[in-house]
C-alpha cells in the first residue's frame, strides 16, 4: 500500500521536465538525472525511482527485465514509470 501511495505522491509532485528522480531514504532527498548528464548517485541505495520522457526512453533501451509499475503525469500527457527496490538500485548503479 505504502508503494501505490508513493507513487501517487509521485506523480502529483513530478516535476515539468523529464527526468530520472531517484528517493534516497537514507538521506531523505531525490536525486534527479537527465540524459547526457553525469549521475552523481550510484555510491546510493534508492528505495524507488521514477521516470518520463527521455530518460524513460533511456532506460528501456539500455536495460531490459526490471521490473516496473506505470501510469500517467498528472496531467495525462506522458506515461510515468517507477522502479523500486533491486530494480532501481540496479538502474542508478549501470548509468
Amino acid at each position: 500500500m505504502k508503494r501505490y501511495l508513493a507513487l501517487a505522491l509521485l506523480a502529483l509532485s513530478f516535476p515539468a521536465n523529464a527526468a530520472l528522480i531517484c528517493y534516497i531514504d537514507s538521506l531523505g532527498t531525490n536525486i534527479t538525472w537527465t540524459v547526457g548528464n553525469k549521475f552523481y548517485g550510484a555510491w546510493t541505495t534508492p528505495t524507488y525511482c521514477y521516470a518520463n520522457g527521455p530518460e524513460l526512453a533511456y532506460i528501456q533501451q539500455h536495460f531490459s527485465g526490471l521490473r516496473m509499475r506505470t501510469g500517467l503525469t498528472i496531467d495525462g500527457a506522458q506515461p510515468l514509470v517507477a522502479w523500486f527496490d533491486d530494480d532501481a538500485d540496479f538502474i542508478v548503479n549501470n548509468l
